[in-house]
């Protein structure tokens, strides 16, 4: 809950009233002693997963940073992209990274929907794809 003095602030912003601007725009004197430091993004984690991979004795590199749209169409991606490394070099220990977000079809009309996620919903496909072949690691 709320307090009320909070309350009318973020009710009078958003009707504009009473000089609160919803946004404050670039130039407010607002922001000038505010600064924004990136911590962490998908980027620094792939590199970081590749040198962590590549220390372990694989040959490791970024496939992309921005793995996007349907799940379904990312993991038959990523399960050819094994299959091409495992035909042309199988006894070649690769690591490949991909970074991204992917979106998940839900069930037209509300049918059944598990637990998980993006991700884990990409790992099951990919799993799917692949039983069977050998040499592979998700």
């Amino acid at each position: 809950k709320l307090p009320p003095t909070v309350l009318a602030h973020l009710l009078a912003g958003a009707a504009g009233e009473g000089g609160v601007s919803e946004t404050p725009k670039v130039g407010d004197e607002r922001l000038s002693r505010a600064r924004s430091i990136i911590v962490g993004s998908n980027r620094i984690a792939a590199l970081r997963a590749t040198e962590i991979a590549g220390a372990a004795g694989f040959d490791a590199r970024v496939h992309t940073l921005c793995l996007q749209g349907d799940t379904a169409s990312a993991a038959s991606l990523v399960s050819a992209m094994a299959r091409g490394f495992l035909a042309a070099e199988p006894r070649k220990r690769v690591c490949v990274v991909l970074a991204g977000e992917t979106t998940v079809a839900m069930p037209a009309g509300g049918g059944p929907v598990g637990t998980g996620g993006r991700c884990a919903h990409l790992a099951l496909l990919v799993a799917t794809h692949l039983a069977g072949v050998p040499g592979w690691v998700l």
